[in-house]
């Protein structure tokens, strides 16, 4: 299994950083939130700050990453997915 964009740029971004914990590291997405992956997302947006893949292997995210979507509406959006960003 190989690994997929966002799991190769969290990976890149936690092996550049050794020490991450003095700086707000933010990922972004631009375009539209599609809610297939964007459900395996929840529990990285939730407070526990997991990331589980595919294969069972789970990936703790810092608490100073921050996930930016920049999207033009929400209508392909889940509730689950809405509730857990703050809205601008």
């Amino acid at each position: 299994m190989h690994d997929g964009i966002l799991t190769k740029i969290i990976r890149k971004t936690l092996e550049a950083n050794t020490d991450v914990s003095n700086k707000w590291i933010f990922i972004i997405f631009d375009g539209d939130i599609d809610p297939v992956w964007a459900e395996n997302l929840n529990s990285v947006l939730d407070d526990c700050k997991l990331f589980t893949l595919p294969n069972g292997e789970r990936m703790n995210i810092p608490k100073n990453f921050r996930f930016v979507f920049e999207v033009q509406d929400l209508k392909f959006t889940t509730n689950a997915t809405i509730s857990r960003c703050g809205l601008n």
